[in-house]
């Protein structure tokens, strides 16, 4: 599984949001895996519940539900986790995001 895309200063009328890729031919499972942001001096860790992400797919872990607002055509699709948060600590640069299981 890759990080594919990472969405750091969007639109004030959406939120932070990161896009992997699972370029593997297995299931990949991310039920129950940490995710860790770290900026200069911080790291930050936001829980993921359940996300099962197929082989060739791509996934969304997205901050707030504000990302439906630039993407309505992804609401209700099982790849979409909500954190429910205010934003994923992301800057434009320096960032190191690790999945943790």
């Amino acid at each position: 599984m890759v990080i594919n895309e990472i969405m750091a200063t969007p639109l004030s009328s959406s939120c932070q949001w990161i896009e992997l890729y699972n370029n593997t031919s297995s299931i990949a499972h991310l039920d129950s895996t940490a995710i860790h942001v770290s900026g200069t001096d911080t790291t930050y860790t936001f829980r993921i519940d359940t996300c099962t992400l197929l082989p060739k797919h791509y996934a969304v872990i997205a901050a707030s539900s504000k990302f439906f607002s630039t993407f309505p055509a992804l609401q209700g699709k099982d790849d979409i986790v909500i954190l429910n948060k205010g934003d994923l600590k992301l800057k434009d640069e320096g960032n190191e995001i690790i999945f943790v299981k």
